[in-house]
């Protein structure tokens, strides 16, 4: 009888429990798979993505300190990339990076990023950091800009059309195969106009976005460089100083964390530089408030 129950009982229950112990191995399998891949994917970028963040930093600091020599200033000819070295070189390497960004993106599409551990996740969202603060207008919030005219930002698709004429079938274009797509114009206009002639004290957004850009490359220097090309805090200080309209700051401090980007060290020294003018910010609104609300007190007492 006890034989009988045990058999009746233990076989469903064997059912149920082999049956979890399917799923449970299935589920783990996939999640090992997918961080599996994605970490080899990581690793056949890194060193690219490195390279060209490298090159581009290395171009902001000259741009500090030569943007009013002109030598980006083409007045519209951007077809005469033998005169043009500078603005021509400008643009492969700003497009050097964003064309390693997107080309990691269209693989990574296929990988189920939920299972990644911390570091390759982090990596992945500096990636698409890059595309945010390039073409984001929540960096101008409250300034009057236009979202809908690409002056001081990038339309998404311009930009991924940008660097998609950049990526071939072994890789990226040559700076020397790139003097030949500029040469035909095929390169977005707005790209074109973004990056003739800024410079510093104009009465446009666009150089202080190009400050907000340098920092995103110093933060991913700083998680995934080697000792050489890591930068120290003082340097993200020192970037910052250029920025004209604080506000830019401020608003790129508050997307870092929905960008996912606040829980590494360099997205924290980011939000430390801004806390003096977010806390400045926030007591003159409050003042602004308060003034206002004794204003109608007093009309209505009146």
């Amino acid at each position: 009888m006890v034989a009988l129950v045990t058999m009746i009982v233990g076989t469903p229950l064997r059912h149920w429990v082999d049956r979890a112990s399917l799923r449970f191995k299935l589920r783990t399998e996939y999640e090992y798979e997918e961080r599996k891949k994605l970490r080899v994917l990581i690793g056949s970028y890194r060193g690219q993505m490195l390279e060209v963040a490298e090159r581009l930093d290395h171009r902001f600091w000259n741009l500090y300190k030569n943007h009013q020599a002109g030598w980006h200033n083409v007045k519209g000819n951007y077809s005469n990339v033998s005169g043009n070295y500078y603005y021509t070189s400008w643009l492969y390497r700003f497009g050097a990076l964003i064309a390693v960004a997107r080309k990691f993106e269209r693989e990574a599409v296929f990988i189920d990023s939920r299972y990644a551990i911390r570091s390759d996740l982090t990596f992945v969202k500096f990636l698409k950091g890059f595309f945010w603060v390039f073409t984001d207008v929540a960096l101008f919030d409250e300034q009057g800009y236009d979202p809908y005219r690409a002056v001081d930002h990038f339309f998404s698709d311009d930009l991924r059309k940008f660097a998609d004429s950049l990526i071939t079938d072994k890789g990226l274009l040559t700076y020397e195969q790139f003097q030949d797509v500029v040469k035909k114009g095929a390169v977005p206009t707005s790209i074109f106009q973004f990056f003739d002639g800024v410079t510093r004290g104009e009465q446009r957004n666009r150089w202080d976005r190009l400050v907000c850009a340098h920092l995103f490359v110093l933060a991913f220097l700083a998680n995934f460089g080697y000792d050489m090309q890591a930068p120290r805090r003082r340097r993200f200080k020192e970037v910052a100083s250029y920025v004209e309209n604080p506000l830019c700051l401020l608003y790129l401090r508050r997307w870092i964390p929905k960008l996912g980007l606040d829980d590494n060290k360099a997205g924290g020294w980011i939000r430390a530089l801004t806390w003096r003018w977010e806390f400045a910010l926030t007591r003159d609104r409050l003042i602004r408030s308060m003034k206002t609300r004794l204003f109608r007190r007093q009309a209505l007492q009146t």
